[in-house]
């Protein structure tokens, strides 16, 4: 964008009001790029930080990602388990029984942590 600028004032002579106005143009694309320059590093040491302003919020929302991450991969392997301790045959490894695996799905995406825990204290977690 600064080139495009720097171009436009190549063709005007120093002095005239458009030469000025671009002037301003160019600073303000230059004051731009250093603000949100600022937003990703750090002034002090340049390091790259966290699109957060204030410490606490970003930590809420790095614990918020965390649990909905740690609450997907729960779903996919307490569906899968409950997939293949349901089927019990190599060939269905290969080829999906898609209705089955489309109601453990929809049957289990509350019920597996309470379900994991239950079977972590029984025994049955591990087998």
């Amino acid at each position: 964008e600064l080139t495009s600028y720097e171009k436009i004032l190549s063709d005007y002579e120093i002095g005239t009001s458009i030469y000025f106005a671009t002037l301003e143009k160019m600073h303000y694309v230059k004051n731009r790029f250093f603000h949100q320059l600022i937003l990703v590093c750090n002034r002090n040491d340049g390091l790259p930080r966290l699109f957060f302003f204030k410490p606490s919020t970003s930590y809420n929302y790095f614990i918020i990602s965390v649990l909905q991450f740690l609450y997907i991969t729960i779903c996919i392997g307490w569906v899968s388990r409950e997939y293949l301790l349901r089927t019990k045959q190599y060939e269905s490894e290969i080829l999906i029984n898609l209705p089955l695996a489309l109601t453990l799905m929809i049957k289990s995406t509350f019920r597996e942590i309470p379900n994991s825990w239950d079977n972590l204290f029984k025994g049955k977690l591990l087998r």
